[in-house]
C-alpha cells in the first residue's frame, strides 16, 4: 500500500488506497486530525475526483471509480459530497462538505483504480519502480 503524506493548508495529512489486491486500486482513506477515515462515494463521486486522488498518490491517471460496502460501518467519514474539477493538486482542494460534517449511506464509500507508472508530481515523490512510489 502506498501512502502519500503532505500537510495541506486545511489539515489533510495523508491519503492512501486500502483493501485491494494491488497498489493501483482500493478504497480511498484520508488522514486528518491524526486519524484515518473514509471518503464518501456519494452521487457526486466521479472520474474527476478519482483523477485528483490518483495524481495525489503519484500515478499517471484514473481509470475507474467505484463504491463499496465496508465489512463494518466505518467510525469516521472525513469527506462527502466531493466535487473536483480534475486539475486540483489535492482532494482537499476540491469542493466538499466540511471535514466530518457530511453523511454517507451504506454502500457508498469511495474507491478508485489508477493506472500508469508512478510519476514525480510537485517534487513530492520518488519513483522506485513501476506502480510503486515512496516519499522523498
Amino acid at each position: 500500500m502506498y501512502v502519500h503524506f503532505s500537510q495541506t493548508s486545511d489539515g489533510l495529512q495523508g491519503i492512501r488506497l486500502t483493501d485491494a489486491t494491488n497498489s493501483l486500486s482500493g478504497r480511498v482513506k484520508i488522514l486528518y486530525d491524526n486519524q484515518w477515515g473514509f471518503v464518501c462515494g456519494d452521487d457526486q463521486w466521479d472520474l474527476n475526483d478519482a483523477r485528483v486522488v490518483c495524481r495525489q498518490l503519484g500515478y499517471d491517471k484514473a481509470t475507474q471509480i467505484y463504491t463499496f460496502s465496508p465489512r463494518r460501518v466505518p467510525k469516521i467519514v472525513w469527506m462527502s459530497n466531493v466535487q473536483c474539477r480534475g486539475n486540483e493538486t489535492s482532494i482537499s482542494s476540491c469542493r466538499h462538505e466540511r471535514f466530518r460534517q457530511g453523511s454517507c449511506s451504506i454502500g457508498k464509500y469511495a474507491g478508485v483504480a489508477c493506472q500508469g507508472k508512478c510519476i514525480q508530481y510537485l517534487n513530492t515523490h520518488t519513483c522506485k519502480q513501476e506502480a510503486f512510489c515512496t516519499n522523498s
